[in-house]
């Protein structure tokens, strides 16, 4: 099965990790089209100017009826405006902190100072500038 991101139950939505081949699947949703690697599939059917959800954000609309499997695209998604609510830490909630004996490890090193560095990080950029607004 093909590597996909999704990070949120609202999403309609997935990004292909992996480029996917018409018929193979995504989770449950086999590609009805070519899917490059990065691009959206959508998980579901989104009915003609109906939202566009990725990492739980409106990203766009449909620009006419897309199928579970399609591939989501500029062709079929159009920018508009719409209301937004700018509210933001209602989902908050207390961490639960793991028990020293049970915490992860990492492979670092010890700087003179004491504390500890990595020589590799990983960073989530937006690939798109829909994303990025």
């Amino acid at each position: 099965m093909a590597r996909f991101i999704k990070l949120s139950g609202a999403d309609n939505i997935l990004l292909a990790v992996d480029p996917l081949k018409i018929g193979e699947k995504a989770g449950d949703v086999a590609a009805r089209a070519r899917i490059p690697r990065g691009h959206k599939m959508a998980l579901r059917d989104i009915g003609s100017d109906q939202p566009i959800v990725k990492y739980g954000q409106t990203i766009g609309f449909a620009r006419e009826p897309i199928v579970a499997g399609d591939w989501v695209h500029e062709h079929n998604v159009y920018l508009r405006n719409f209301e937004r609510d700018y509210v933001f830490g209602t989902n908050t909630r207390q961490t639960e902190i793991v028990a020293e004996a049970e915490r992860a490890t990492f492979m670092g090193y010890r700087r003179p100072s004491g504390k500890v560095g990595t020589r590799n990080f990983i960073a989530v950029q937006t690939s798109v500038n829909c994303s990025a607004s």
